[in-house]
């Protein structure tokens, strides 16, 4: 089908893109504890299973039941000694229940929107996955870039100290 062929969003490489070792523990952290995600995960597995339960109605149900009986009768002084009649009993049911012929698709119709529910609840999965992703990584380069902000104007107020004193020793 079209979802084997689609890479999940998991395997798109954030790993790649982000090669910082303390991103990449925050980003699997953010990935395993998100309850958003959880729950998207399963709508995907309640959409698949309603894929599942949609496309069964496409086809009839067969049932086969077998049962085997042996039984030996006793003789008649009420005892077991091998002098009793052995009677055997097979029987085998074999049922079709009631099945819809599809002629207008009707069935196979449902089938296909049970379908398309499913992939649209895995591509809400990856996208609220890749969503996650990218918003660990722009709070942790925020937070980077606030630090070495805060380190520039250190480094500045420390140079226009140095300024200002070498101006007082040179008046």
């Amino acid at each position: 089908q079209v979802a084997a062929s689609v890479p999940p969003a998991s395997a798109l490489g954030w790993r790649a893109m982000f090669g910082d070792p303390r991103l990449q523990r925050l980003i699997e952290l953010a990935l395993e504890n998100n309850r958003d995600l959880r729950l998207a995960a399963l709508n995907v597995q309640a959409a698949q299973a309603q894929t599942v339960v949609a496309g069964a109605a496409r086809l009839p149900a067969v049932g086969l039941e077998g049962t085997h009986t042996r039984e030996r009768a006793l003789d008649s002084g009420g005892s077991r000694s091998g002098a009793g009649a052995v009677s055997q009993q097979t029987g085998l049911n074999v049922a079709l229940s009631a099945f819809e012929l599809d002629l207008f698709g009707r069935v196979r119709s449902l089938s296909d929107a049970a379908f398309a529910r499913y992939l649209a609840s895995q591509h809400g999965r990856d996208a609220a996955q890749i969503t996650l992703v990218g918003a660990v990584a722009e709070a942790y380069f925020a937070q980077r870039l606030a630090g070495e902000q805060v380190q520039l104007a250190e480094q500045t107020l420390a140079d226009w100290q140095q300024s200002l004193d070498l101006a007082r020793l040179l008046k």
